[in-house]
């Protein structure tokens, strides 16, 4: 039986801004920690709030560009936490989602935030910065190509929906209802 730490992983990425009075981290909000991510408001009648984390990954400063566009973590970086770039997103989070799915297990993966805050960036990237979905894949289909052993088959199955409004879509499907698709909920008796 595995224990429930090892089914649920929650990480936040922390990314600059696009509000432009958030210059540099110092001005922004949040206080990270390797466990914990505290928010503070502007307003001091509201307390700070804290939530637990299994991992921070910081790409809010603290980065270079190659002469390809791809990001990195600088050599001198303004945290203790250094830049997350593509490849860590995908070594903390997707790597481990892939081992899992490897052995068996089902594996999904969530990303929330709102609009504009990096969670297309952190699951498809770019050309040049690679996001999870393409990493995912591509290590997925170089393992299934190694396999030596002939009793060993695979099959791949990928979903992938967006949750908006109370409204699910498929997103890998061109043709969509309207209203998203139907929501049946499920009364346990």
């Amino acid at each position: 039986t595995r224990a429930m730490s090892e089914t649920i992983k929650v990480f936040a990425r922390v990314r600059s801004s696009t509000d432009p009075r958030c210059k540099n981290a110092a001005d922004c909000s949040i206080k990270p920690s390797p466990s914990s991510l505290t928010l503070s408001f502007s307003d001091a009648s509201i307390p700070p709030r804290t939530f637990g984390l299994d991992g921070m990954l910081w790409s809010f400063d603290g980065y270079g560009t190659s002469s390809d566009g791809q990001y990195f973590s600088s050599p001198v970086s303004p945290n203790d936490f250094g830049y997350a770039d593509q490849r860590r997103v995908f070594s903390d989070i997707g790597l481990p989602m892939l081992n899992l799915a490897l052995q068996g297990y089902n594996t999904t993966l969530f990303a929330l935030g709102q609009a504009g805050s990096g969670k297309s960036f952190s699951l498809q990237g770019t050309q040049a910065n690679k996001g999870i979905v393409p990493m995912f894949c591509q290590e997925l289909f170089s393992r299934i190509e190694k396999n030596a052993d002939p009793t060993v088959t695979y099959e791949v199955s990928v979903s992938v929906f967006q949750v908006y409004n109370e409204n699910v879509r498929d997103l890998l499907k061109l043709d969509q209802p309207p209203n998203g698709l139907p929501i049946r909920q499920h009364l346990r008796a």
